[in-house]
């Protein structure tokens, strides 16, 4: 008994016969057809092949130098700095998941930490590359698939747009430094980071070749569109190109911390996160602005809200690009501020439109800007 599966292609269509039956006769070798035929119709090695079948509950990520069987196994150093700078781009993309920018700093929202410390590593399956797995469980499409997605297969996803993006910018012509250029990479998950990540990756001795191999393989769990395995190459030639886009990128990034004194508007908590919108003094306006933020933060926002006092916080602030709005990125310290302790408050309150100093039904600034 078989399971049959096609694949079409340019210029032959594929047919996989899958044995179903492992105590029949010829199993065995039904299996081994089975892998040359899908050697032939992805164009990949039987062994990358296996593994991938082996971890079906994984999306696998790797990063390599190529296939040849004529190379040697890369020093410790050089492993540890392919791993390093894969690490890099990963945590990067799960940033741009949750909140995107041109460029990360050292603070990135937890949510994005815990999934790369989630990430699993297997074992060397060939010189000079290196597979990393992020494990979805299969418990949570148990029942019927809803809206859900996991944040590995949302960074995923995600990675699918960013290197497909990334493939076009450096085989086209060069994009104008716009703001619609900025939006278009923030939303692909493009940043400085993924960039520069692959730029140190090229860099590694002559000895590797000179491409980078990146490809993704998604775990059928659960459903998902577009391409089940995509895969790039990125060359030393454009290296130039990519550090060019990463510069553009941190052009773009805010500066350093700054103090954001504001009224609390709205605490939102859902599953995709934590999110508190107000009213801020910037420019010696009163401006809304929104940031994401964990549990400790947001009982100290939920407490000044229902005493009607103002909370003082430091962060990147950064107006987006696609609406005009204001943003403080990675904030900290978030502390509760009284009038008298600072008159600075009472500057805000003025500035806000009658009836709207504080409470639950405090609206928020509209301003003139698109998609507001």
């Amino acid at each position: 008994m078989v399971s049959i599966w096609t694949l079409p292609g340019v210029p032959d269509d594929h047919e996989v016969r899958l044995p179903l039956n492992a105590d029949a006769g010829g199993f065995a070798q039904r299996v081994k057809e089975t892998l040359q035929e899908l050697e032939a119709a992805e164009q990949r090695p039987q062994l990358r092949i296996f593994l991938d079948v082996q971890t079906w509950n994984c999306d696998a990520i790797r990063f390599g130098y190529g296939t040849l069987l004529d190379r040697d196994y890369p020093a410790l150093g050089t492993s540890i700095d392919t791993l390093e700078n894969a690490r890099e781009i990963l945590t990067a993309l799960a940033c741009s998941v949750i909140d995107p920018q041109p460029w990360f700093g050292k603070r990135r929202p937890k949510e994005a930490t815990d999934y790369a410390t989630s990430l699993e590593v297997s074992p060397f399956e060939e010189p000079l590359s290196v597979r990393i797995l992020g494990r979805m469980e299969p418990s949570l499409f148990a029942g019927d698939v809803d809206d859900f997605v996991p944040l590995p297969r949302r960074v995923s996803l995600k990675l699918r747009d960013a290197f497909q993006y990334l493939t076009e910018l450096v085989n086209g012509p060069n994009g104008s430094a716009d703001s619609d250029w900025l939006a278009s990479s923030l939303q692909h998950g493009v940043s400085a980071n993924v960039t520069e990540s692959l730029v140190r990756l090229l860099q590694l001795p002559s000895a590797f070749g000179t491409t980078v191999e990146v490809s993704l393989r998604l775990a059928p769990v659960r459903s998902f569109g577009g391409q089940a395995l995509s895969a790039w190459h990125f060359r030393r030639s454009q290296m130039q190109a990519l550090v060019e886009i990463g510069e553009r990128l941190k052009s773009f990034a805010t500066g350093p911390d700054e103090r954001v004194l504001f009224l609390v508007a709205d605490v939102r908590v859902s599953r995709r996160g934590k999110i508190i919108t107000g009213t801020a003094l910037i420019a010696e306006e009163a401006r809304r602005i929104e940031m994401a933020v964990d549990d400790e933060l947001i009982r100290i926002a939920e407490l000044a809200k229902s005493r009607n006092n103002a909370v003082q916080c430091f962060g990147r602030l950064r107006r987006r690009p696609d609406s005009g709005r204001y943003e403080v990125l990675q904030p900290h310290d978030l502390q509760i501020v009284h009038s008298e302790d600072d008159p600075t408050v009472e500057v805000l309150r003025r500035k806000m439109p009658p009836g709207s100093a504080g409470g639950s039904q405090m609206p928020l600034i509209r301003e003139n800007s698109p998609g507001s």
